[in-house]
C-alpha cells in the first residue's frame, strides 16, 4: 500500500519538476519580429534583462526573479538597460508592456 502512495508522490514530483522547467524555458522567449535575434544581456540595479533590437524597435525581457509587479517600478532600470545595450535613448512615451516583457522605440537611426 505504501508503494502506491510513493509512486504517486514521485510521479507528481517528476511532473511538477517538468512543468517548472517548461514554464521557465518560455520566460525569456522573444516574440514576433524579435524571434531569432540575438539578445544582449544587461544587469542594472539587481535586475537582469535580455534586449533584442530590430531596427528602431527593442524588446526587453526581464529574466531574473524579483518582487516587481508593475512597469512603473521596473521602467527606470529597463530604460538604463536599453541605453546600455543599444547606445540609444528611448523615444518618450514608447516604453510599453509589463514588469517582465516590454517594447520601446529608439531615438537613434536604424542600423
Amino acid at each position: 500500500m505504501n508503494s502506491s502512495k510513493e509512486f504517486k508522490s514521485k510521479s507528481f514530483k517528476d511532473f511538477g519538476a517538468l512543468a517548472i522547467v517548461v514554464f521557465l524555458s518560455a520566460c525569456n522567449a522573444p516574440t514576433g519580429p524579435f524571434r531569432g535575434l540575438p539578445a544582449v544581456t544587461v544587469g542594472v540595479g539587481g535586475s537582469t534583462f535580455d534586449i533584442r533590437r530590430s531596427g528602431r524597435e527593442v524588446q526587453v525581457i526581464r529574466t531574473n526573479s524579483e518582487m516587481t509587479f508593475t512597469l512603473a517600478a521596473i521602467a527606470p532600470r529597463a530604460l538604463s538597460a536599453i541605453r546600455m545595450a543599444t547606445g540609444c535613448a528611448v523615444q518618450d512615451g514608447t516604453l510599453r508592456g509589463d514588469a517582465i516583457l516590454m517594447t520601446a522605440r529608439l531615438t537613434c537611426p536604424e542600423r
